[in-house]
């Protein structure tokens, strides 16, 4: 029972990571105007942070980060989105998701989960 609550919150990690990518989206399609540029901006900011997160921060990383640098790096990619929601003025999707990251990483120190 025990090992199944701590992989419920390595899936809600998994679920906060592409949550966060698509409030980036959100953001991105929002922060310019013109067609082109919507797109062109909803696609490759979460694209860049998706692979800033697959090559340095994920568990499987290609160059994993020392603690504090990963530390940093974590703090952006789940950051970030909280920060793009609040200037869309989605403030109760900013809060909620700012808080279910907080009480995750929390248990994922407790847990010793990577």
């Amino acid at each position: 029972m025990y090992a199944a609550i701590q992989f419920s919150n390595l899936l809600v990690r998994f679920l906060l990571e592409l949550c966060g990518l698509v409030a980036l989206g959100y953001w991105g399609y929002h922060a310019v105007s013109g067609c082109p540029n919507r797109a062109l901006m909803s696609v490759m900011i979460p694209l860049v942070m998706a692979v800033l997160w697959a090559l340095l921060g994920s568990p499987n990383a290609l160059f994993p980060l020392s603690s504090g640098w990963h530390w940093l790096l974590e703090s952006v990619v789940f950051g970030f989105p909280v920060i793009a929601l609040f200037l869309t003025g989605l403030t109760g999707f900013a809060w909620t998701y700012g808080l279910l990251v907080v009480i995750n990483r929390w248990l994922m120190f407790v847990w010793n989960q990577s």
